[in-house]
């Protein structure tokens, strides 16, 4: 029987981890070929710090306005969206068969809306939860109600009862 291939997406705004897991106690592997960050520049950094100004003809009285976006907002969100376009590929590739996502509230509802349908049906759980600074060898723990992926006394039972008696205790 083929193994049930699961990957655990850790992202916010500026950081992706990816990591594989085939079945129980297979543990956490981390695809660095789909781990990433990008360095977000402070707002100042990415514009220009003085605004516009708007001069009106019949008071003589100048406006300030500000730009339409933040640029730093900006940064995130396409960088979010390249995240979303890597796990839209990998799913048309089938390179995975469950996505578990757990990512900052904002950086969610971002990938949500991103998705393809390909990649949101085999979406199993998503939890409103910034996992990326947390040391891997604690990412465990912090699964252990999505996957199995330690020793456990679920060890040896089939994938599916395992997962089925891991989600209802």
């Amino acid at each position: 029987m083929k193994p049930t291939i699961t990957w655990v997406v850790l992202a916010d705004a500026g950081t992706v981890k990816t990591f594989r897991n085939e079945g129980p106690a297979d543990g956490l592997h981390k695809l660095p070929n789909y781990s990433f960050s990008q360095d977000i520049p402070l707002s100042g950094e990415l514009s220009d710090t003085e605004r516009g100004r708007e001069q009106a003809p019949v008071t003589q009285v100048h406006h300030a306005f500000a730009p339409t976006t933040n640029p730093r907002d900006k940064e995130k969100t396409e960088f979010l969206h390249d995240v979303a376009k890597t796990l839209n590929a990998a799913a048309k590739a089938k390179e995975f068969d469950r996505l578990i996502i757990f990512a900052a509230p904002q950086a969610l509802g971002t990938l949500r809306q991103k998705l393809e349908d390909v990649a949101r049906n085999l979406v199993t759980d998503e939890v409103a939860k910034d996992l990326t600074h947390t040391p891997e060898n604690e990412l465990p723990k912090h699964l252990e109600d999505y996957l199995l992926v330690h020793n456990s006394p679920r060890d040896g039972m089939d994938p599916a009862v395992a997962d089925r008696v891991l989600r209802t205790g």
